[in-house]
């Protein structure tokens, strides 16, 4: 039989209407997830875990409070980090690329700088992105 149809499963909404997902697998593995799930989360887990899911909204995920504390987080040098490992980049190789030290991406990456508009211009060029989305929402 396939995991989906001997799985247990309950689902419901906390107080601020976020789903609440709570399954278990037929090897007892559970899983928990809470939050604002996008329908293709979801459908990963119907397949996989969830015989059926009842009374379930959809939101848009860039409406929460989530996303923006963490898109904010990741503007503060999180984004940048992670788009250097994507390229394989060392602190020191992106440093040398805008004309910085090492530390002082770190600083930047550490949330220790901010990144002024002239580097997010710079970043936007280097990682094809737009300037923006290297500066702190405000």
């Amino acid at each position: 039989m396939p995991v989906a149809e001997k799985a247990l499963h309950t689902t419901q909404k906390n107080h601020s209407g976020e789903t609440l997902i709570l399954a278990h697998d037929h090897k007892g593995h559970q899983l928990q997830m809470f939050g604002c799930l996008t329908p293709s989360m979801l459908k990963v887990l119907e397949k996989d875990y969830i015989i059926e899911m009842k009374d379930i909204t959809y939101t848009d995920v860039r409406n929460t409070e989530w996303y923006k504390e963490s898109d904010n987080r990741l503007r503060h040098g999180g984004l940048i980090k992670l788009f250097r490992g994507h390229r394989d980049m060392s602190q020191g190789d992106l440093g040398n690329l805008l004309g910085v030290t090492s530390k002082y991406i770190s600083d930047i990456e550490h949330g220790r700088r901010p990144v002024s508009l002239k580097m997010a211009k710079k970043l936007g060029k280097i990682f094809n992105r737009k300037p923006e989305r290297f500066l702190p929402l405000d």
